[in-house]
């Protein structure tokens, strides 16, 4: 993700460890942290970790959760969009929407306390690259708090 966090104040927040490297970071690997190089996340990141999970995660996958996740990861696999940019933008803009509307039906936001930064009402795809079989996103996700982050995908 593009930064730690909005937040900085942790305390009365549920925190998650970050899975995923700082993908702003100039040259930063593809590979998860683990052990030392582990942090603790909330707000905005800990938004899009949950984003990401759930849109690269292949719909059904999960036998204890099969609604969740995305066509998205399929199409990547298959090469099906491939095979123009319009494709991609589509996919992702309908793929991204349902990978909100899965981590609204299980979050309840309604009746909890979820602070408002990590509550994600849209993800914008703003860019993207294809070359051969692999695709980079940039896209910009919009919290409830009206704040904004730039979030770059990766997928190879």
């Amino acid at each position: 993700m593009a930064r730690t966090s909005t937040s900085k104040d942790y305390e009365g927040r549920l925190v998650d460890l970050s899975i995923f490297p700082d993908l702003s970071t100039s040259g930063s690997s593809s590979l998860m942290y683990i052990g030392d190089k582990s942090k603790m996340i909330a707000g905005a990141s800990k938004a899009c970790q949950k984003f990401l999970i759930v849109f690269l995660t292949k719909l059904g996958s999960d036998k204890s959760r099969p609604n969740m996740g995305t066509a998205f990861s399929q199409m990547i696999q298959s090469g099906s969009i491939f095979i123009s940019p319009g494709q991609v933008e589509q996919a992702f803009n309908v793929e991204a929407l349902a990978a909100i509307k899965y981590i609204e039906s299980i979050s309840n936001y309604e009746y909890s306390s979820v602070p408002l930064d990590e509550i994600i009402t849209e993800v914008r795809l703003t860019d993207f690259t294809i070359s051969k079989t692999r695709l980079s996103i940039k896209a910009i996700v919009k919290f409830a708090d009206n704040s904004t982050l730039p979030m770059m995908i990766p997928i190879a």
